[in-house]
């Protein structure tokens, strides 16, 4: 089957306020199904500096609208059903992150029971106590009646991309290199069609990804991205029966479809025209997060007060010791670095550039007192 039924497209919404738009893949691990998508999708907040994605004050989302393809054995076709999920509710949020704190891994996946959805979560009025999966089945009956031999057909199931990977998947994974070609599929823009279908884009790996650029399990691509893609599928497709691994030719009944990874963005993007390098976040984050099991942080908690990050800072400050404020203030690398630890210690819940300035404040302050004492 196509990997194109394994994505689908996210609205992002503060209540019924439209905010985004993004990319997601149906993702299969342990027996339980997962929409994954870029982490700043879900938190509204750049990855980086952590700031809030847009100005208005409404900006976090707190629900997203996804349509998702349900497969019909008997006629062999996707439908896809939009409905409604919740981001948070009063007491935790309701999507994994990764248990790296600092820098961000600019993942998330969102848990999902397809056979529990019901028409609270979807657009369809007047259904307010039936089960998406039944409603299907019911409106599939219509269809095809009286050509169905039985009034009982198969209830629809999502296609997750593990289901339409190449049976040489695991010897595909490792056979990337920069000057390679994959695709990118998503929404850039928004744009789509009735059946709901992502647009292919096709990326030269630039990066050599076994070697995680900066240090994160990651790799870049020379790619023509927009807005609406963040947290689309980097796949390898081929559509032959015959391909090559290495020195050695395997035939396989094609497609072959290997998942390598997640877009999250373009590195350092200031405008249309500049170097357009995209980033790849690999694979094994996504098991990562799953297995770990780790709720990303309430909106309203995820950002820290100054008093609480000072706290923090002074209690770095009274263990290690190749930190003095004479360097803080006195070099940049060391601001940078401590700054670093800093930003791990409390689990990235800041923007960076105010943490600096705190740090920096905080040093001026004790090399202050320090001249006072040695008068």
């Amino acid at each position: 089957m196509n990997p194109y039924n394994t994505v689908v497209p996210l609205y992002m919404r503060f209540n019924d306020t439209a905010l985004a738009i993004g990319t997601g893949i149906l993702y299969r691990r342990h027996e339980k199904a997962y929409i994954v998508t870029a982490w700043h999708n879900l938190s509204g907040r750049n990855p980086m500096t952590m700031r809030p994605l847009s100005d208005s004050k409404s900006a976090i989302p707190n629900n997203v609208e996804v349509n998702i393809p349900f497969y019909v054995e008997e006629v062999k076709s996707f439908f896809r059903t939009p409905y409604y999920i919740p981001l948070e509710n009063s007491k935790s949020s309701l999507y994994l992150i990764h248990p790296q704190t600092w820098p961000k891994v600019d993942i998330a996946a969102i848990p999902i029971d397809p056979d529990q959805l019901d028409s609270s979560q979807t657009p369809i009025a007047g259904l307010d106590n039936l089960n998406i999966c039944d409603l299907l089945k019911e409106m599939l009956v219509k269809a095809l009646e009286p050509e169905l031999p039985s009034n009982s057909p198969s209830i629809p199931k999502i296609l997750c991309i593990q289901e339409v990977e190449s049976k040489l998947q695991n010897k595909l994974q490792n056979d990337l290199f920069a000057s390679d070609e994959i695709f990118i599929l998503g929404y850039p823009k928004g744009i789509t069609d009735l059946y709901g279908q992502p647009i292919w884009k096709r990326e030269t790996v630039a990066s050599a990804p076994h070697l995680n650029w900066q240090g994160q399990k990651q790799f870049l691509v020379d790619c023509a991205s927009r807005e609406g893609m963040s947290g689309a599928p980097a796949i390898f497709y081929h559509r032959g029966n015959s391909i090559t691994i290495g020195n050695n030719t395997y035939h396989y009944p094609g497609p072959h479809t290997v998942f390598h990874g997640i877009y999250s963005g373009r590195l350092g993007k200031t405008s249309e025209f500049e170097a357009q390098i995209g980033i790849i976040w690999r694979r094994e984050l996504v098991d990562e997060i799953i297995d770990n099991r780790v709720y990303a942080p309430l909106s309203q908690d995820l950002i820290l007060s100054n008093k609480e990050i000072s706290i923090a800072i002074e209690k770095i400050w009274s263990t290690d010791l190749k930190f003095s404020p004479e360097k803080i203030l006195e070099s940049e690398p060391h601001l940078f670095q401590f700054c670093k630890v800093v930003m791990k210690e409390i689990e990235g819940r800041a923007y960076p550039d105010d943490v600096k300035e705190i740090i920096i404040g905080i040093a001026k302050n004790k090399k202050y007192i320090s001249a006072l004492r040695q008068h």
